[in-house]
């Protein structure tokens, strides 16, 4: 998503906060606690967020193709940063599955930067369930291949969604 010099200084901002946040609910309450409440934070927020972009653009989860999924799908969880915060690309991978590999991740500097890389959880997982349940899609598996948390040069995640369930 591009943005103007206004709109980036509200999202700097608000991920200062977000990130004072999470040092202090870790400083006082421990890291656990702190990438917990994370998770549970950054899943709420992309629902709401894919649940605004389905609503915005009058989508019909339920007759969705993979490739309609996919772009959908990357399009509402790029409306939750700045382009040159975070670089997400997607490849479908068959009829039924797909990957998103992040190449760049703002948070990941930040936390280096922060001297609590090594105790953060990742929340990718918990993200794309947020994405995922506010685009109503509910059968889908999804894996977390590599994680610049862990030390990887990317990040890449995987999900198989059965496009035909939604209709049971």
């Amino acid at each position: 998503m591009k943005v103007n010099e206004t709109e980036e200084k509200l999202y700097r901002y608000w991920w200062l906060h977000d990130g004072a946040w999470y040092q202090n609910v870790a400083r006082r309450m421990g890291f656990s606690i702190a990438n917990e409440l994370n998770k549970e934070c950054l899943r709420s927020m992309a629902k709401r967020t894919m649940q605004t972009y389905v609503r915005e653009h009058n989508i019909d989860s339920s007759s969705l193709t993979m490739e309609d999924l996919v772009h959908h799908y990357m399009t509402g969880a790029n409306e939750m940063w700045p382009d040159q915060w975070v670089k997400l690309e997607a490849h479908i991978l068959g009829p039924d599955s797909f990957e998103v590999v992040l190449s760049k991740n703002f948070a990941i500097d930040m936390l280096r930067k922060a001297g609590t890389l090594e105790t953060y959880e990742c929340p990718g997982l918990s993200l794309r369930e947020g994405w995922f349940a506010g685009l109503g899609v509910r059968h889908y598996e999804q894996e977390e291949k590599e994680c610049m948390v862990r030390g990887d040069d990317v990040c890449r995640f995987w999900a198989r969604v059965d496009l035909a369930a939604r209709d049971r």
